[in-house]
């Protein structure tokens, strides 16, 4: 390769190169402004004494969007293993118990699990009771029942 074509590449890598830098930075700057966005509209809604149903209804969404496709699949797992160990006469977890595994199928840290209220679990099984079938709906039911 002879210099004159070695320059043309070293220059287009150098442009490539800036253009990269300047989208991270547009990148980053989205998402430093989502999250005040974000964190405006809870401050707002809290403020305006918004229903608290409609405050969790928002937490619930987010986290469910922030989620990956593993932790998803993980919660999902939960729920069949709750149940198959209920059917295999094991007994029912308390709502505080299945919160505590719930967060471990989502990989929370131990410093993240305050952001992740026990409301979280109930809204989860609320859903199940709502969308499933069976032994499944069953045991979601007799899980929110042992509130305490």
């Amino acid at each position: 390769m002879d210099d004159a074509k070695m320059e043309q590449l070293v220059a287009r890598v150098t442009q490539l190169e800036q253009k990269l830098e300047f989208q991270d930075q547009v990148t980053a700057d989205l998402v430093t402004q989502i999250e005040a966005m974000r964190s405006l509209l809870m401050k707002l809604i809290e403020e305006q004494n918004g229903s608290s149903d409609l405050l969790f209804d928002i937490n619930f969404s987010i986290l469910k969007q922030d989620l990956g496709a593993e932790d998803k699949i993980n919660i999902g797992l939960l729920l069949m293993k709750v149940t198959k160990d209920c059917a295999a006469g094991l007994p029912t977890p308390s709502l505080n118990e299945f919160h505590y595994h719930l967060l471990q199928a989502m990989h929370v840290s131990e410093e993240h699990k305050g952001e992740f209220s026990l409301e979280i679990s109930k809204q989860l099984l609320a859903n199940c009771v709502k969308d499933s079938q069976g032994d499944q709906r069953d045991v979601a039911k007799e899980v929110f029942s042992k509130q305490k």
